[in-house]
């Protein structure tokens, strides 16, 4: 999303090292601010820094940051809660690392369902394929001559 133009301005809640490093190894330029950074010039990508407890590889878990990941969670979602921010996007956690850290954690959908008290929660996946699978779908039930019902 750092490279795309937005409609809304956004903010990240990652390590800022992380995030450079990350835009560096992939070839990316990335322009980052500082959250809340005001005026025309600002950049895009807003950072609101949440500092790693240990150093990344790329593609290797590590128990350390279990606290870490699950901090960026629970700032965004305080953020959104107390409406400096409009929405929240996450990406995979993986629950099995956070587990092995001695942190009791069944996913993200449950931690935010109890921490934002909603009575009941969905969570939406959004992908490529996701869309084309829908697309598909949606111009299958349009076309003329599909059957309405289908006999079980």
């Amino acid at each position: 999303l750092g490279g795309r133009t937005l409609r809304a301005r956004g903010v990240r809640t990652p390590d800022r090292g992380l995030l450079a490093e990350r835009a560096r190894l992939l070839g990316l330029r990335l322009e980052l601010g500082e959250w809340g950074e005001a005026g025309a010039d600002a950049p895009a990508m807003q950072v609101l820094h949440v500092p790693l407890r240990a150093a990344v590889k790329p593609g290797e878990l590590d128990a350390r940051n279990s606290a870490y990941v699950i901090e960026t969670l629970e700032r965004a979602a305080d953020g959104c809660l107390a409406g400096e921010f409009d929405a929240m996007v996450t990406g995979p956690v993986h629950k099995g690392i956070i587990n092995a850290a001695g942190v009791a954690f069944t996913g993200h959908t449950v931690m935010l369902a109890e921490r934002t008290a909603a009575p009941r929660v969905v969570m939406t996946l959004r992908s490529l394929w996701s869309m084309l699978f829908n697309a598909t779908a949606l111009l299958m039930c349009c076309a003329p001559g599909f059957p309405a019902t289908r006999a079980a």
